[in-house]
């Protein structure tokens, strides 16, 4: 085996043979190891500022503070046991797939969620330099794109979101119904927005739930291993060459070429699972497994 120590970026702590338990993973370990994982990598993003930049730096430093001591606890314990409050949260009702927008749903929306919005902070929230300073901003960048639209060509999510980031990553985007239209033209219409913008982001239906398969490959592939260190990288600032990665997650390997294994299929299969259509897709999965279950 090579000296791990010796590759470049990879931190000593890490060791690979700590997530062979992950063979054994069942639909709830997968879930539960992905999603904690998927959430820390939209943290990370935030944290560098990618994600909104309506964070106060308070939150921002927390997150970082908090994001720098989980990464070096997953190089030590990577492997996530499964709890029932973890499960609880997985067969949780989910949101509507269509909803009213309430002003929570707005703030929510431009991030201000990130700093505990709730209604009873509603009048001391209007009063506030921040909310202010956000109003301001959401006008001003309303004026510059009016300059090249026109009102009725505005979409909600471009008023409220410069980068275009949080609604492409969270999938949420606000719509308007008219209820007093016919039913057959309120779901044709419907159905063709939510497919432009699926398209748009990149997002597709799964076509088959996920199954002992996909779990083999997942672990084979050592995805967990990849994003921990994909995370703990970003967290850091620092830089992870393929090559690196892939010598760290297959040390006993010599006849493939380690960067362009990482390239050709852990990177892509790693990214589509670090998405929040994937976390819906497992809670949706065991939601359904618990329903299927005799009491």
């Amino acid at each position: 085996m090579r000296n791990i120590d010796r590759i470049p970026g990879i931190p000593s702590q890490f060791d690979i043979t700590k997530y062979e338990g992950a063979g054994q993973f069942g639909l709830s370990e997968w879930a539960v190891n992905l999603v904690t994982r998927i959430d820390r990598w939209e943290l990370a993003n935030l944290d560098c500022g990618e994600t909104c930049q309506c964070i106060d730096s308070d939150s921002r430093r927390r997150i970082h503070v908090f994001l720098r001591r989980d990464s070096r606890q997953r190089m030590h314990s990577p492997l996530l046991p499964v709890t029932d409050e973890h499960l609880d949260i997985f067969r949780s009702r989910p949101r509507n797939a269509a909803a009213e927008l309430t002003l929570l749903d707005f703030a929510d929306l431009t991030t201000l969620g990130y700093s505990g919005f709730t209604p009873d902070k509603y009048e001391a929230w209007k009063k506030c330099p921040k909310a202010r300073d956000w109003v301001e901003k959401v006008r001003s960048r309303c004026n510059d794109v009016y300059a090249v639209k026109r009102a009725d060509q505005l979409s909600m999510r471009e008023a409220i979101d410069e980068t275009g980031r949080y609604h492409s990553a969270t999938g949420v985007v606000p719509i308007m119904v008219d209820v007093n239209q016919p039913m057959v033209h309120i779901l044709e219409d419907t159905q063709c927005i939510v497919e432009n913008l699926r398209a748009e982001f990149g997002i597709y239906d799964q076509r088959k739930p996920f199954d002992q398969k996909s779990f083999d490959r997942w672990h084979q592939q050592r995805v967990l291993a990849y994003m921990d260190l994909r995370i703990l990288a970003r967290v850091n600032g620092t830089k992870l060459t393929e090559h690196s990665i892939g010598v760290a997650l297959f040390p006993d390997e010599i006849e493939i070429n380690p960067a362009e294994r990482v390239r050709r299929t852990i990177r892509p299969l790693a990214e589509r699972l670090l998405t929040i259509q994937t976390s819906v897709s497992l809670a949706a999965q065991i939601r359904q497994a618990s329903c299927e279950q005799p009491d």
